[in-house]
């Protein structure tokens, strides 16, 4: 949630707009892979960190077995 004087940068609907562009882009320079690291086995938990508007963890969400997404 905005809050004004606490969040430096922009966070507008602009702003949130180019950030999902921005996700859209990288996920096609990826062919849609979420992340690239290799795995044994899938993470039991995963933290979402400094990751835009959530897109990233709301599709890694419904992309794996991870439970539950700390934020």
């Amino acid at each position: 949630m905005y809050r004004e004087g606490r969040y430096s940068l922009p966070n507008d609907e602009l702003e949130q707009q180019r950030e999902e562009l921005m996700h859209i882009l990288v996920m096609d320079i990826l062919d849609n892979e979420l992340f690239l690291a290799p795995m044994a086995e899938p993470p039991k938990k995963v933290m979402d960190l400094a990751t835009g508007i959530g897109l990233w963890a709301i599709e890694s969400k419904f992309n794996s077995t991870a439970d539950p997404f700390l934020s």
